[in-house]
């Protein structure tokens, strides 16, 4: 009769132990790179949603943007409203609204389009030429009318938290950055 031979495949104890340390060692390595990729990301991505925002007005700004409320107060054609961004230094939202009667400036709550709050942790600081900064598009050129002053300007705010910071720039040429 012939015998067969069995094999017996299984971890062993020590196999077991050095494989859950690895992975306890990999876990950890990632979790505590985790933490602080979320908190880059959140200020990056804070910046991002500001500048889409001044993207936003200066769309509606330079083409228009037809609703029954803005038709009345901008010389008969919601299409002639100037569209802007308030921001104001340490605030922890800013508003998109519609300039209806055209001073360059957000006024009151009637003008708003939009209030957007900053994401938990985020604040805007380091507004230049001065808080509150105003950014104004108008037909029928995208350019940037800063804090209601004509000429060649540039602003810039600081979007930050305790660990990361980005700068955008907005030229009155209308153009932005992030840096």
């Amino acid at each position: 009769m012939k015998k067969f031979r069995t094999s017996q495949s299984a971890f062993t104890l020590i196999e077991l132990l050095v494989t859950t340390g690895i992975f306890l060692v990999l876990t950890s390595v990632v979790l505590a790179k985790y933490r602080s990729y979320s908190v880059k990301t959140t200020v990056a991505n804070t910046a991002e949603t500001i500048v889409l925002s001044l993207r936003e007005a200066q769309v509606y700004g330079t083409s228009g943007r037809a609703t029954s409320t803005t038709a009345v107060q901008c010389g008969g054609s919601s299409f002639n409203c100037p569209y802007g961004v308030r921001l104001i230094a340490n605030n922890p939202t800013y508003v998109i609204f519609v300039d209806k009667d055209g001073s360059g400036t957000y006024n009151n709550v009637s003008e708003r389009v939009e209030a957007i709050n900053l994401s938990s942790g985020v604040n805007v600081s380091a507004l230049s030429p001065n808080s509150p900064l105003d950014i104004v598009f108008k037909r029928p050129f995208p350019d940037a009318l800063i804090n209601n002053v004509p000429g060649n300007l540039t602003a810039s705010f600081l979007v930050s938290n305790s660990t990361n910071s980005a700068t955008v720039r907005i030229t009155s040429a209308g153009q932005i950055t992030i840096e």
